[in-house]
């Protein structure tokens, strides 16, 4: 167990060194995107009705430059932060622009390529976003991502095996967990790896589920469109989403509508107020019909039972969302801590290969 630990921790190091960083800066998102973009939204009341509707939103949009048609919308998180917009290009129809916009007067404050990877700052969070979830390679990358949360799972479970008292005294197990000199690579890698162990489960066990979640799960049906005609527009179809939700859903607000491509159909994601209340239930889905507003189907917390509760919880586990932004800086500070104990697991390898070649010698 001892070498199958350690291999699997060797093999592992440089991915999920790679996760802890790039993990830790998606937590914070939604709030690190318009700084590194710089487009802040003035300073203004907290009265929202002055704020555009979404279709008078995209409309101003799509009237200016180099937009062919509004795909979606992610309302303002406050009247202090900007919309984001996902429009077709009119110079590449296959390609669409993420523009960051004043939900108060419709003025483009920023954009970028959407998914666009590269080491400039409009491009920073996408490429962020892709190494975590792909490795930069497709699905490829993500069925190995998946992988290695799964050894990454088996070798945190053989490390608390291994940390297990050996004598029926019971002495190992308590001093298993003592830290008493930071700078003991063994201390920190054995006892950070026992503190840790908890976020080190939830971080590998949920990923596992979101990467195989089509596999693990049977995902509710949703309906074709009647017919594909005039569309209501995004406000109609925010609305007549709204109107379905269920009692326990009434505190929730809108995060993102979107069309698709044949214009058949909306796609509204709700989640919960983050002024709620410390825990937050994951997000709900609302398929809607676009000529006439009828609903096509709902996914989600309140929509989906039985097992599915399991994958609808992987997300706002992984991430530490479930406890609003409390959760989200538990989540950042064990990400770091965990990056250290990898760090403490290799430096002590080394020095055992070091202190070996001298014998030999």
């Amino acid at each position: 167990m001892k070498k199958l630990h350690r291999w699997i921790g060797l093999a592992l190091f440089m991915v999920l060194f790679l996760q802890c960083l790039t993990g830790s800066l998606l937590l914070f998102e939604d709030e690190l995107e318009p700084i590194f973009l710089d487009v802040q939204v003035k300073h203004r009341s907290e009265d929202t009705t002055r704020l555009l509707s979404l279709d008078e939103l995209a409309h101003r949009i799509v009237k200016q430059r180099g937009a062919e048609e509004v795909t979606r919308i992610y309302p303002p998180m406050s009247p202090n932060s900007p919309a984001r917009v996902r429009v077709y290009s009119r110079h590449d129809p296959e390609d669409e622009i993420e523009r960051f916009v004043d939900p108060s007067s419709g003025r483009v404050l920023g954009e970028r390529p959407h998914k666009d990877i590269g080491l400039t700052r409009a491009s920073i969070i996408p490429t962020i976003k892709g190494l975590h979830t792909k490795l930069l390679a497709g699905d490829i990358g993500e069925i190995v991502l998946g992988v290695v949360a799964i050894l990454w799972l088996l070798c945190g479970a053989l490390g608390i095996i291994l940390s297990l008292p050996r004598r029926r005294s019971g002495w190992k197990w308590p001093r298993g967990w003592r830290i008493t000199r930071l700078r003991s690579s063994y201390q920190l890698h054995r006892g950070g790896g026992l503190w840790l162990s908890g976020a080190a489960i939830v971080f590998s066990a949920s990923a596992i589920i979101l990467v195989f979640e089509d596999w693990l799960f049977i995902e509710p049906s949703v309906m074709p469109a009647t017919q594909v005609g005039h569309s209501i527009g995004f406000d109609a179809a925010a609305t007549a989403a709204r109107s379905k939700l269920p009692a326990k859903g009434r505190d929730y607000q809108l995060e993102s509508i979107r069309i698709e491509s044949d214009e058949s159909r909306y796609r509204a994601d709700f989640r919960h107020n983050p002024d709620n209340g410390i825990w937050h239930r994951p997000e709900e889905q609302f398929y809607i019909d676009a000529s006439n507003g009828d609903l096509l189907g709902r996914k989600g917390w309140l929509a989906e039972n039985g097992l599915n509760h399991v994958k609808n919880l992987a997300l706002p586990l992984h991430t530490g969302a479930m406890l609003g932004a409390p959760g989200r800086i538990a989540a950042l500070i064990a990400t770091m801590l965990l990056a250290v104990q990898i760090i403490a697991g290799i430096w002590l390898w080394l020095r055992k290969r070091v202190r070996q070649a001298r014998r030999q010698y």
